[in-house]
Formats: structure tokens, C-alpha cells, sequence
């Protein structure tokens, strides 16, 4: 098989997945900060809570933006880095992958550009006492109206 056709047959796969999952569409004016408020030791100011579902599913995911073209991990590390757990234990995180696509007038990668999809990033929170791991979902992609919260079970750093 040429390189060609293969990669044909995986563009057509993604657009295939893609376009299988319910479409979510957001307006420019809903993209429009340029930074996120800032304590003063310069750590994300978090708001409260979100409910108890966002963050923990792909259909809920937290949305965090790119404020800057590609600076979407950027800003996904101070988020997690703004965080601790509920009880003020530090948590520690990695990034598992990139997944579920999702319709998005704000993806700015040349492949994506073309189907207008973004990809979720997934992350796995754990605590450092109990060894407890919980899977977050981030879209960096798009950002909400709301403030920036904390999911259930965590909280801002003070």
C-alpha cells in the first residue's frame, strides 16, 4: 500500500470518528479573554466549584481556551498547578493523551483547521498520600463565560 492511501484511509477514519460525535459550537465572543485573573503570588485565580460532573467527563469537560495561539498545555499546567485537593494535599498530574473530538470554530492546527474539530486533553490527578487517581478532561480549545472553578475535590492554592 502507498504512504498515500494509507494516509487517506486514516484522514478519512478521523472524519469518520469525528463527525459521529454530537457537534458543540461556540461563537468568537465567547473566546474573547486575554488573561485569566492572577493571585499575587501569580498562581490562577480559582473560583469555588464547578457541580460535581464537569471536569470528570468528556462530555463535561473544563473549558480553559487558548488565550494564545498554541499555548493551550501552557495554560493547562498553571490550572492544575493552581489546584490541591480538598484536605490542602498538593496534587501531582500527567497527560495521557489526546482525545474525542469535538466541533470548534477556534482550532488553529493546520490538520484540524480543515474538519474545524478539536481533541479533549486527558489528565490523570493523583494524591500523593492515598495514591487515589482521577481522570480529568480539558478543552483548550474553547473557554466558558464562567469564572475558573475548581472540579469537586479540589480547591484553589491560597
Amino acid at each position: 500500500m502507498h504512504a498515500t492511501s494509507i494516509i487517506a484511509i486514516l484522514c478519512l477514519s478521523l472524519s469518520i470518528i469525528a463527525c459521529s460525535k454530537k457537534p458543540q459550537f461556540y461563537t468568537e465572543a465567547e473566546n474573547t479573554k486575554t488573561a485569566y485573573p492572577t493571585t499575587e503570588s501569580g498562581l490562577l485565580k480559582i473560583e469555588g466549584n464547578y457541580d460535581k460532573k464537569v471536569g470528570f467527563s468528556t462530555k463535561r469537560p473544563i473549558f480553559l481556551g487558548l488565550l494564545e495561539s498554541r499555548k493551550g498545555e501552557k495554560t493547562l499546567h498553571h490550572y492544575l498547578n493552581s489546584l490541591v485537593f480538598e484536605d490542602g494535599e498538593s496534587l501531582q498530574f500527567k497527560r495521557l493523551r489526546s482525545c474525542c473530538p469535538f466541533q470548534s470554530h477556534n482550532v488553529d492546527l493546520n490538520f484540524f483547521r480543515k474538519y474545524s474539530h478539536g481533541l479533549l486533553e486527558e489528565y490523570e490527578v493523583t494524591h500523593p498520600s492515598t495514591k487515589e487517581k482521577t481522570l480529568l478532561y480539558f478543552n483548550v480549545f474553547d473557554e466558558s463565560a464562567e469564572p475558573l472553578r475548581a472540579p469537586r475535590g479540589f480547591r484553589g492554592k491560597l
